[in-house]
């Protein structure tokens, strides 16, 4: 009879440990999303479905750049957070106990 309380209490741990560290990488994976889509409305590139593909964006972003828009700089700083929160996120789910729930609850490297 001693077991079961001792157990409980470690899947009790187990189950609240995967729910915040799940929480923790959907709000990062938010951030960034919200970032991408301010950066979109800012320069009045079209919003794409598939807001996870920086590439083209950063492409067309570049295209209105050299075209000498008025928020340069404002749009390379924004770029620089874009990034670094892309790289925060894949940072996250690639250390060794957070690997594991993001393999379990399906989060995937951006």
């Amino acid at each position: 009879m001693g077991f079961i309380p001792i157990l409980l209490t470690l899947a009790g741990f187990i189950l609240l440990f995967g729910m915040v560290v799940s929480y923790s990488i959907n709000q990062k994976k938010e951030q960034y999303k919200t970032a991408l889509l301010t950066l979109q409305k800012n320069l009045g590139v079209k919003p794409s479905h598939d807001t996870m593909e920086i590439v083209m964006l950063e492409k067309e972003i570049q295209g209105l750049l050299d075209t000498d828009h008025p928020d340069t700089n404002s749009a390379k700083r924004q770029i620089g957070h874009i990034k670094l929160l892309k790289h925060q996120y894949n940072q996250l789910i690639q250390t060794k106990p957070y690997s594991l729930i993001a393999k379990l609850t399906g989060h995937r490297p951006i």
